[in-house]
């Protein structure tokens, strides 16, 4: 920066000092009288488009409703909103939870990537229902989907749509829930196989696995903070018959 550039900012810092020095007084009162309205007043909810009235519901699929929802959660900045707890059990009926990444959705239902020989491969195969939740804090929305599950065979959309530092990280994930004897050495395995593969296709593994959750139950709320939540439930009556879907508003 040149000297007449420096003089230039130091007049300019100046004349701001100066300015603020002199209304000072009156914005710190008119601040202050600012703060002692608003604290007064009720926090109220976040202003979206009202989606959950049965005119904006009727007729439509659910998971047409849930693109929507999703695509709006996108838009909005919500943080990795892909992201849903995937909830599985034992034949006995012992639950477990975890995070798993979306990859795909269409009219069937949403589709996931996962290594075999997992525990929620296993509970999969034991009792093939489970149930998943997407809550987006931004927006005050969340949605619920249970369903049964299903192997998809030649289905590698989910993994493609994975960074490629996850895709690798899968390749390597044959070991899965396993303890790591060496963290160094497996972080070193990591970085050379990205290496490896460079702006190259990551193809997908034998031991990944495409599954695809068939919804029989979505249920989609709208959080409010100064009155009832929105709620609806949609209830798939015959698992076969996609036209089967009908839907209540129901207490949140």
């Amino acid at each position: 920066m040149g000297n007449g550039q420096r003089k230039m900012h130091k007049n300019l810092g100046t004349e701001a000092n100066s300015a603020s020095n002199h209304n000072h007084a009156n914005k710190d009162n008119d601040q202050s009288k600012e703060l002692k309205e608003n604290s007064t007043k009720a926090e109220g909810p976040p202003k979206h488009p009202n989606l959950l009235t049965e005119e904006a519901l009727g007729g439509k699929h659910p998971l047409e409703i849930f693109k929507a929802w999703m695509m709006e959660a996108f838009q909005t900045g919500e943080p990795d909103p892909f992201f849903m707890n995937l909830a599985t059990a034992t034949s006995c009926g012992k639950p477990s939870v975890r995070l798993v990444a979306l990859g795909d959705s269409d009219e069937r239902g949403l589709y996931f990537a996962t290594v075999d020989g997992t525990q929620k491969v296993k509970e999969i195969k034991e009792n093939p229902r489970a149930a998943v939740c997407f809550y987006w804090s931004k927006l005050q929305r969340t949605i619920r989907i249970e369903g049964i599950v299903e192997e998809c065979e030649n289905n590698e959309e989910p993994f493609k749509r994975w960074p490629k530092p996850f895709q690798v990280g899968m390749r390597l994930a044959g070991a899965q829930g396993k303890p790591v004897e060496d963290w160094e050495s497996a972080e070193k395995k990591l970085q050379e196989e990205m290496a490896k593969f460079g702006d190259q296709e990551v193809p997908q593994p034998e031991h990944v696995t495409t599954y695809v959750i068939i919804p029989t139950s979505v249920q989609f709320m709208q959080l409010k903070q100064t009155s009832l939540s929105d709620r609806f439930i949609f209830t798939k009556k015959d698992p076969a018959d996609e036209g089967s879907w009908s839907f209540d508003r129901v207490y949140p």
